[in-house]
Protein backbone atom coordinates (compact mmCIF):
# COMPACT_ATOMS: atom_id res chain seq x y z
CA UNK A 1 0.00 0.00 0.00
CA UNK A 2 1.45 3.05 -1.18
CA UNK A 3 -0.24 5.74 1.25
CA UNK A 4 2.17 5.12 4.12
CA UNK A 5 4.44 6.79 1.90
CA UNK A 6 3.05 9.59 -0.22
CA UNK A 7 -1.00 9.85 -0.69
CA UNK A 8 -0.26 12.09 -3.81
CA UNK A 9 2.60 12.48 -5.73
CA UNK A 10 3.74 14.34 -8.24
CA UNK A 11 6.40 14.35 -11.10
CA UNK A 12 7.26 17.39 -12.43
CA UNK A 13 10.38 18.19 -15.53
CA UNK A 14 11.14 21.74 -15.48
CA UNK A 15 12.29 22.42 -18.88
CA UNK A 16 8.47 22.20 -20.68
CA UNK A 17 6.78 22.89 -17.75
CA UNK A 18 5.20 19.47 -17.74
CA UNK A 19 3.58 17.70 -15.24
CA UNK A 20 2.78 13.93 -14.23
CA UNK A 21 0.37 13.84 -11.50
CA UNK A 22 -0.49 10.43 -10.48
CA UNK A 23 -2.90 9.75 -7.40
CA UNK A 24 -3.69 6.72 -5.59
CA UNK A 25 -6.03 4.96 -3.86
CA UNK A 26 -6.10 1.51 -2.49
CA UNK A 27 -7.14 0.12 -6.03
CA UNK A 28 -5.90 1.87 -8.81
CA UNK A 29 -3.61 4.32 -9.67
CA UNK A 30 -5.19 7.56 -11.35
CA UNK A 31 -3.02 9.97 -13.87
CA UNK A 32 -3.55 13.15 -14.96
CA UNK A 33 -1.10 15.33 -17.42
CA UNK A 34 -0.95 18.88 -17.02
CA UNK A 35 0.98 21.09 -18.28
CA UNK A 36 0.39 24.11 -16.40
CA UNK A 37 1.87 24.77 -13.18
CA UNK A 38 -0.68 27.29 -12.50
CA UNK A 39 -2.99 24.87 -13.05
CA UNK A 40 -1.68 22.01 -11.08
CA UNK A 41 -1.36 24.20 -8.18
CA UNK A 42 -4.88 24.97 -8.34
CA UNK A 43 -5.72 21.42 -8.64
CA UNK A 44 -3.37 20.69 -5.73
CA UNK A 45 -5.37 23.15 -3.64
CA UNK A 46 -9.11 21.85 -4.62
CA UNK A 47 -7.72 18.14 -4.56
CA UNK A 48 -7.16 19.05 -0.56
CA UNK A 49 -9.89 20.95 -0.24
CA UNK A 50 -7.94 23.81 1.18
CA UNK A 51 -7.68 27.23 0.33
CA UNK A 52 -3.57 26.96 -0.45
CA UNK A 53 -2.67 30.13 -2.45
CA UNK A 54 -1.64 28.85 -6.09
CA UNK A 55 0.54 31.87 -6.89
CA UNK A 56 1.88 30.44 -3.24
CA UNK A 57 2.74 26.79 -4.46
CA UNK A 58 4.19 28.05 -7.82
CA UNK A 59 6.74 30.28 -6.60
CA UNK A 60 8.13 27.27 -4.20
CA UNK A 61 7.41 24.77 -7.05
CA UNK A 62 9.85 27.59 -9.25
CA UNK A 63 12.33 27.82 -6.53
CA UNK A 64 13.03 24.79 -5.77
CA UNK A 65 12.95 22.48 -8.90
CA UNK A 66 16.21 22.23 -10.59
CA UNK A 67 17.05 20.77 -14.23
CA UNK A 68 18.45 17.58 -12.97
CA UNK A 69 15.84 17.07 -10.00
CA UNK A 70 12.22 15.87 -9.86
CA UNK A 71 9.95 16.95 -7.14
CA UNK A 72 7.48 14.90 -5.11
CA UNK A 73 4.58 16.42 -3.62
CA UNK A 74 3.10 14.94 -0.93
CA UNK A 75 0.67 15.18 1.73
CA UNK A 76 0.55 12.84 5.12
CA UNK A 77 -2.98 10.65 4.76
CA UNK A 78 -4.07 13.21 7.57
CA UNK A 79 -3.86 15.95 5.15
CA UNK A 80 -2.40 17.75 7.96
CA UNK A 81 1.38 18.76 6.57
CA UNK A 82 1.93 19.20 2.85
CA UNK A 83 5.57 19.13 1.89
CA UNK A 84 7.58 19.57 -1.42
CA UNK A 85 10.71 17.02 -1.61
CA UNK A 86 12.97 17.86 -4.44
CA UNK A 87 14.99 14.42 -4.84
CA UNK A 88 17.35 13.39 -7.87
CA UNK A 89 17.60 10.54 -9.98
CA UNK A 90 19.55 8.70 -7.86
CA UNK A 91 17.52 8.96 -5.16
CA UNK A 92 14.85 7.20 -6.81
CA UNK A 93 17.30 4.80 -8.10
CA UNK A 94 18.16 4.05 -4.42
CA UNK A 95 14.30 3.60 -4.00
CA UNK A 96 14.21 1.42 -6.92
CA UNK A 97 17.36 -0.86 -5.63
CA UNK A 98 15.79 -1.44 -2.28
CA UNK A 99 12.24 -2.52 -3.35
CA UNK A 100 14.54 -5.19 -5.26
CA UNK A 101 16.40 -6.19 -2.30
CA UNK A 102 12.86 -6.64 -0.97
CA UNK A 103 12.18 -8.89 -3.93
CA UNK A 104 9.98 -6.73 -5.44
CA UNK A 105 9.37 -6.69 -9.25
CA UNK A 106 10.23 -3.37 -10.32
CA UNK A 107 11.58 -2.85 -13.93
CA UNK A 108 14.66 -0.81 -14.12
CA UNK A 109 15.52 0.59 -17.46
CA UNK A 110 18.83 -0.75 -18.74
CA UNK A 111 20.06 2.53 -20.48
CA UNK A 112 23.65 3.65 -21.15
CA UNK A 113 24.38 5.40 -17.74
CA UNK A 114 26.19 8.66 -19.33
CA UNK A 115 23.74 9.51 -22.50
CA UNK A 116 23.21 13.10 -22.88
CA UNK A 117 21.29 15.23 -20.27
CA UNK A 118 18.40 15.70 -22.05
CA UNK A 119 17.84 12.54 -23.62
CA UNK A 120 18.57 11.22 -19.48
CA UNK A 121 16.08 13.65 -17.95
CA UNK A 122 13.29 12.48 -20.29
CA UNK A 123 13.41 8.84 -20.19
CA UNK A 124 13.47 9.45 -16.11
CA UNK A 125 10.24 11.20 -16.32
CA UNK A 126 8.71 8.99 -18.44
CA UNK A 127 10.06 5.84 -16.69
CA UNK A 128 9.60 6.43 -13.17
CA UNK A 129 6.13 7.06 -13.76
CA UNK A 130 5.85 3.76 -16.08
CA UNK A 131 7.60 1.75 -13.25
CA UNK A 132 5.47 3.55 -10.24
CA UNK A 133 2.46 2.73 -12.33
CA UNK A 134 2.63 -0.64 -13.32
CA UNK A 135 1.13 -3.69 -11.15
CA UNK A 136 4.24 -5.68 -10.70
CA UNK A 137 5.21 -3.49 -7.77
CA UNK A 138 3.58 -4.45 -4.81
CA UNK A 139 3.89 -1.56 -2.49
CA UNK A 140 2.16 -3.55 1.00
CA UNK A 141 5.48 -5.22 1.14
CA UNK A 142 7.88 -2.03 1.42
CA UNK A 143 8.61 -1.44 4.70
CA UNK A 144 8.40 2.89 4.96
CA UNK A 145 8.56 4.50 8.19
CA UNK A 146 7.78 7.81 7.69
CA UNK A 147 7.18 10.12 4.07
CA UNK A 148 11.03 10.72 4.42
CA UNK A 149 12.27 7.41 3.98
CA UNK A 150 13.81 6.36 2.61
CA UNK A 151 16.90 9.20 2.85
CA UNK A 152 19.26 9.91 0.07
CA UNK A 153 22.78 10.47 1.47
CA UNK A 154 23.89 13.93 2.32
CA UNK A 155 25.60 14.61 -1.06
CA UNK A 156 22.28 13.85 -2.68
CA UNK A 157 21.23 17.43 -1.84
CA UNK A 158 17.78 16.61 -0.29
CA UNK A 159 15.41 19.19 -0.15
CA UNK A 160 12.34 19.64 2.24
CA UNK A 161 9.48 22.68 1.89
CA UNK A 162 6.65 22.08 4.74
CA UNK A 163 3.55 23.74 3.01
CA UNK A 164 1.09 24.03 5.51
CA UNK A 165 -2.54 24.79 4.81
CA UNK A 166 -4.12 28.24 6.31
CA UNK A 167 -6.35 26.41 8.57
CA UNK A 168 -3.20 25.00 10.04
CA UNK A 169 -1.11 27.70 10.43
CA UNK A 170 -2.31 29.38 13.08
Amino acid sequence: MLQPFCHFLTLLCEDAAYAEVISWDERASYKFTIRNRVVLARLWAKFHGSSANSKEIKKMLRDHVTRRNLVVVYSQPDKRCYGYQAVSLKWIQAMSDQMHNQKIKFPVDSTDPSPPPRKRKAAGVDGIAKKLRTKQVDLSMVKVESPFHPLPPPSDAIMVFPYYPPAWRQ
